[in-house]
C-alpha cells in the first residue's frame, strides 16, 4: 500500500507524537509498505533519524511548509497543492494525518483527487478549539484515537459521532527494552544512586505541562511530615527553557530534595533501576513514558490525564494538580514494595502482550483498509 503519513512538526517539543510518527513510518516500512513522510522541515529536531528512514528505497521524505491553525487560506492551500503533486507522483491510496491544520489540507486534496485521508489524534489540549470543533463537524473525516479517554473528550467536547473514532493506543519496540543485566544495573546504580536510596524517577519533556512541581511538593511533605529522608528525584528529559529548570532547582534546594536533573536520557536505564516512576502531567494523549517504565517491571504514579483508562489496572493514578492524593500514592508504594514490584511485574506482563509498536501498526493498517474498502 502507499501510504503518505503527515505531520505538523518533527521537533523534540512535540516528542511524544513524533516518536509515533516515525516508529509508524518504520514498522509500515518493515512490512511492505510504501512510506512517503511530509513535514515542516523547520527546527526539524530528528533530522538523524528521518535519513535512517531515507536508507529504505521505498521512503520519501518532503519538506512542506505548514501553518498552524491559522486563518492564513493562501498557505493551507499552497500545502494542500504541493501535497496533492505528491500523493499523485507516489499514487497514494491513503493520508494519515497527525496535525489539526493539516486536515483542511487533506480535504482539499480529497476533493480533487478521491485520496481519503484519517486523522490521529493525540492530546487533549487542542489548538483553537472553537474553530476546529467546527471543522469536525462540517468534515466527516474517520479518526484514530491513541486512548479511550481521548475518544470520549472528542464526543462529549465536541460532538464527534463515536462510530467515526477507533481506538488505537501507542505501543513499543520491545527490543529496546531488554531487561538489564546484573553488571548494568550495579553501574547504573554505581553512576545515578551511588548512596542506595529510594529511586523515583520522573522522565518527560522539561515544560510546565508535565507538572515537576507536583512532583517536589509530594517529596517535601513526605519529608517533612513522615520524616521520610532517603528519596532521591532523578528528572530527565529535553531542556528547552533553562528558567524553567532553575525554577525546579531552586525549589529543590529549598527544600532539601535530594534531585539531579540528567537531561535526555535512556528510558530503559533509568526505569531499569527506578524504584517508582511518576508522570504527573496537565496533559496527554497515551504517555509512552508510563509503558515505558512499565515494561521495564517499574511500578508506575500517573496523573488521570488522558491513557490512565486504558493503564489503570497496572498503575496508581491521581487527580492531576492534586499533590496530597500523590503524596498517599508514593507514601503506599514506599512503605509497601512488594506491592510496588508486584503491580510493576503485571504491568510488565501487559505491555509485552498489548502495547507493541507490532500491535498498534496492525490495527492501524486495519484501519486504512476499512477506510480503502468502502
Amino acid at each position: 500500500m502507499n501510504i503518505m503519513i503527515a505531520v505538523t512538526q518533527l521537533q523534540a517539543s512535540n516528542g511524544g507524537v513524533t516518536t509515533h510518527v516515525l516508529d509508524l513510518c518504520e514498522e509500515l516500512l518493515k512490512r511492505h509498505h510504501r512510506v512517503v513522510l511530509v513535514a515542516d522541515d523547520e527546527g526539524i529536531d530528528y533530522r538523524a533519524r528521518v535519513e535512517v528512514l531515507q536508507a529504505w528505497q521505498t521512503f520519501r521524505f518532503y519538506p512542506v511548509k505548514i501553518l498552524g491553525m491559522q486563518k492564513d487560506f493562501r498557505q493551507v492551500l499552497k500545502t494542500s497543492l504541493e501535497m496533492r503533486s505528491i500523493a499523485r507522483r507516489h499514487k497514494i491510496k491513503i493520508i494519515h494525518t497527525h496535525g489539526q491544520a493539516l486536515c483542511i489540507a487533506c480535504q482539499l486534496v480529497k476533493m480533487t483527487t478521491g485520496i481519503p485521508y484519517v486523522w490521529t489524534n493525540h492530546i487533549d489540549e487542542m489548538a483553537q478549539p472553537q474553530l476546529f470543533a467546527k471543522i469536525l463537524k462540517v468534515l466527516h473525516f474517520p479518526i484514530i484515537s491513541v486512548s479511550t479517554d481521548l475518544k470520549n473528550y472528542l464526543v462529549s467536547e465536541f460532538g464527534v459521532n463515536p462510530k467515526r473514532i477507533t481506538v488505537v493506543t501507542n505501543g513499543i519496540a520491545l527490543e529496546a527494552f531488554d531487561p538489564l543485566t546484573e553488571d548494568e544495573k550495579k553501574t547504573l546504580r554505581e553512576k545515578f544512586n551511588p548512596e542506595g536510596k529510594y529511586l523515583v524517577s520522573l522522565l518527560a519533556r522539561m515544560s510546565y505541562g508535565k507538572g515537576h512541581k507536583y512532583l517536589l511538593e509530594a517529596i517535601r511533605r513526605l519529608q517533612d511530615e513522615k520524616g521520610i529522608s532517603d528519596i532521591r528525584l532523578l528528572v530527565a528529559g529535553k531542556l528547552y527553557e533553562p528558567q524553567y529548570l532553575d525554577g525546579l532547582i531552586k525549589t529543590a534546594q529549598k527544600n532539601h530534595i535530594d534531585m539531579e536533573f540528567l537531561g535526555f536520557q535512556s528510558p530503559r536505564e533509568i526505569f531499569g533501576i527506578s524504584d517508582v516512576a511518576i508522570l504527573p502531567s496537565l496533559y496527554e494523549g497515551f504517555p509512552l513514558t508510563v509503558i515505558e517504565a512499565l515494561v521495564m517491571g517499574c511500578p508506575v504514579i500517573r496523573s488521570d490525564t488522558p491513557g490512565w483508562y486504558d493503564t489503570q489496572a497496572y498503575c496508581l493514578t491521581f487527580p492531576k494538580k492534586d499533590t496530597a492524593r500523590l503524596t498517599e500514592h508514593l507514601l503506599y508504594f514506599y512503605e509497601h514494595r512488594d506491592e510496588a514490584a508486584r503491580m510493576g511485574a503485571a504491568g510488565q506482563r501487559a505491555v509485552r502482550e498489548h502495547y507493541t509498536i507490532g500491535r498498534q501498526v496492525d490495527e492501524t493498517v486495519a484501519v486504512y483498509k476499512r477506510i480503502l474498502s468502502r
